[in-house]
């Protein structure tokens, strides 16, 4: 299972298990042993357009970054006052 880097944390170091069954079907615990109940609605809501949503189109989740190595001090300048 690829996890991000957060969830991976999660089941290293904060007690989290993962555990793929038969079929390919995950159970995932919480670090007191309850059982991560998935949401059963798996559509949008009836009426629901993604139309709707201001400000998000195909390319909201395009990055900006030229490529380049970040200026870590004015990173810092901007931070620390």
């Amino acid at each position: 299972v690829t996890l991000c880097t957060f969830h991976h944390q999660l089941v290293h170091e904060g007690g989290w298990t993962v555990e793929l069954r038969k079929g390919g079907d995950l159970r995932v615990c919480r670090p007191d042993g309850r059982e991560l109940v998935w949401p059963t609605q798996t559509r949008a809501p009836r009426g629901f357009s993604q139309f709707e949503i201001p400000n998000v189109g195909p390319e909201t989740g395009l990055t900006r970054w030229n490529g380049r190595s970040p200026d870590y001090a004015l990173c810092v300048t901007a931070v620390v006052p």
